[in-house]
C-alpha cells in the first residue's frame, strides 16, 4: 500500500443490497484527480451505481434491458471522446512549441505516491467506468508533464484540467438526469427510488434520456436515441407540453386583446 489509501467510508445505496461484492483497486496519479477522488469516492459510487442497479432490476426484459445497456455504454462513449479531444490539445501543443512526441525534455517530473482509490461495489458496470477513470488519469498526467516540462502555458493547462473534470462529472451528471424520473418526495424529503424509475420506464414505456450534451457528442445521443424511437421520449413529450402551454397562453392573449378592442368599439358608439 502507499503512504494514500481512499476506503469507501460513505454509506451508498450499494450497501442496502445483500450481494457478493467486487473489490479493487485504482491507483489516481495525478493531482487533479487525486484531489478529487479523496473526496468523491462514495458520491460517484452512488451516483454511478443507479445504474448498475437498474441494470439488474431491468434483467426479465430483454427490450429494456438492451436499452438501458445501450444508454450506459453511450454514456462511456461520450466520456472517452472528450477524452479524445483532451489528448489532440496535447498534440497540438507539441507542435506549437516545436516539440515531437518522444523527445526528451530533460525535466523530472517529481510526482507523490499514487492515490490507491478502494472500490467495493456490486455490479460488473463499474469495470468500465474503472478503465475510463484510468484514461482520465493518464490524460491528466500527460497535460501536468508538458506544463511542468514547459510546452504547455498556464491559459492552456488550466483549460484542459477544467475540460478532465467536466468528463467524470458529466457521466455523472447525465446519470442524475437520466434517471431523475425515480425521484420521490416523501414528507419533504426528495430521494431516489430505483423502483420509482423502473416504474416509468416498464409501466410508462420511456427510455432513458441525454439532456444537455456537448454539440461535439451530440451525434453519438441521437444515433441512441433513432435506435430505441419505438420507446416514448420524455424531452418531446415536455417539448409538446411546453409548446401546448404556449399556444394556450397565445389564445388566451389574443382573447383578452379581442375582448378589449371589443369594448373600445362598443364604448365609443355609446359615446
Amino acid at each position: 500500500m502507499t503512504e494514500m489509501t481512499i476506503n469507501q467510508t460513505e454509506k451508498t445505496e450499494q450497501d442496502n443490497i445483500q450481494l457478493p461484492r467486487i473489490k479493487f483497486t485504482t491507483k489516481i496519479a495525478s493531482g487533479l484527480l487525486r484531489e478529487y477522488f479523496s473526496k468523491n469516492t462514495g458520491l460517484v459510487i452512488k451516483v454511478y451505481g443507479r445504474i448498475g442497479g437498474l441494470l439488474r432490476m431491468t434483467s426479465d426484459n430483454n427490450v429494456i434491458n438492451a436499452m438501458v445497456s445501450d444508454w450506459s455504454a453511450t454514456n462511456m462513449d461520450i466520456a472517452l471522446a472528450q477524452v479524445e479531444e483532451i489528448e489532440a490539445q496535447h498534440e497540438a501543443a507539441l507542435l506549437a512549441a516545436g516539440v515531437t512526441s518522444g523527445d526528451e525534455a530533460g525535466v523530472v517530473v517529481d510526482r507523490p505516491e499514487p492515490l490507491e482509490v478502494d472500490w467495493s461495489v456490486n455490479h460488473p458496470s463499474f469495470h468500465v467506468l474503472r478503465k475510463v477513470i484510468v484514461k482520465i488519469d493518464e490524460a491528466i498526467v500527460k497535460a501536468e508533464n508538458l506544463y511542468y516540462e514547459g510546452v504547455m502555458d498556464d491559459i492552456q493547462f488550466r483549460s484542459l484540467q477544467a475540460q478532465a473534470v467536466n468528463v467524470i462529472g458529466g457521466i455523472l451528471d447525465r446519470v442524475r438526469k437520466a434517471t431523475a424520473p425515480g425521484k420521490r418526495t416523501t414528507k419533504g424529503v426528495t430521494r431516489y427510488v430505483a423502483a420509482e424509475l423502473s416504474k416509468h420506464i416498464r409501466e410508462g414505456g420511456y427510455r432513458l434520456e441525454f439532456f444537455d450534451v456537448p454539440a461535439s457528442v451530440r451525434e453519438m445521443t441521437q444515433e441512441y436515441d433513432a435506435r430505441h424511437a419505438a420507446m416514448k421520449s420524455l424531452i418531446e413529450q415536455r417539448k409538446r407540453e411546453q409548446e401546448k402551454r404556449k399556444a394556450t397562453e397565445k389564445k388566451s392573449k389574443e382573447a383578452s386583446v379581442d375582448k378589449s378592442q371589443g369594448e373600445l368599439i362598443k364604448d365609443s358608439e355609446v359615446a
